[in-house]
């Protein structure tokens, strides 16, 4: 078991290692995609410590940090697996039923930490890090099966998104 000071000292490692990483990464991608997350990372709101960069967020006059998909996606991945065993639990126990109650409340927890307005990222973020969700279902839930998508079923969507794009286009030109 970890004692506090061990405990302080992970935290401390693990924040120094997340500055170098986001610093690295805007050096080498400064247009790289980011995304603002409002959650404390090793118990430090936004704008509390220095290390990792942070916006005013316009509409709430919040900070949050702006961090890397890849970086938020990883922070997010280990609150799932900081409560894999309680979600195990819950899957396990009630099927398919506490699945769901599951996603939703994942989606309430992404929701509160992801600003909003940022549908895109969001959508990216939940789609990375449901996957282990749906791992965990697969293996616990008796007779879950996935519903592949084929590529041509989701090229078919896209090109339909881009009919109906230009679909909207041609409406808002008539009027």
């Amino acid at each position: 078991m970890l004692t506090a000071s061990q405990d302080v000292g992970e935290d401390e490692r693990k924040w120094l290692l997340l500055c170098r990483h986001e610093e690295t990464r805007a050096e080498v991608n400064p247009l790289e995609e980011r995304v603002l997350y409002a959650a404390s990372i090793c118990g430090y709101a936004p704008g509390e410590r220095k290390g990792l960069p942070v916006k005013i967020v316009a509409w709430t006059r919040q900070n949050a940090y702006s961090l890397s998909l890849d970086t938020a996606e990883g922070l997010l991945i280990e609150i799932l697996l900081e409560h894999s065993r309680d979600i195990r639990r819950g899957i396990c126990t009630q099927g398919r039923v506490g699945a769901e109650k599951i996603r939703r409340r994942w989606r309430n927890i992404l929701d509160s930490i992801l600003v909003i307005g940022q549908d895109v990222q969001r959508a990216e973020l939940w789609r990375r890090t449901t996957r282990i969700l749906t791992d965990w279902e697969i293996e616990l839930i008796p007779g879950y099966k996935v519903q592949d998508v084929t590529w041509d079923e989701l090229t078919d969507a896209e090109e339909s998104e881009v009919a109906r794009a230009e679909r909207a286009g041609l409406e808002h030109r008539a009027r």
